[in-house]
């Protein structure tokens, strides 16, 4: 029987996260829409300096959903 190992893709959510907010902030996008399972939309807003909320938020609105 084979053991499950470790994947190699050591980045978590948060840390993806993190990455797209501050993309985003980059660009200038203040307001995100979020379509989950069952067609629930959650819409979250970026004020200029709460790139850290915005990847809390979206963390949040990940782990509630999954």
């Amino acid at each position: 029987m084979s053991q499950l190992r470790k994947p190699d893709d050591t980045t978590s959510i948060d840390d993806d996260l993190r990455a797209i907010a501050y993309k985003m902030a980059d660009k200038g996008i203040r307001r995100v829409e979020l379509t989950m399972f069952e067609n629930q939309k959650v819409t979250i807003m970026l004020a200029k300096d709460a790139v850290s909320q915005l990847v809390d938020d979206l963390a949040e609105v990940w782990r509630i959903r999954r």
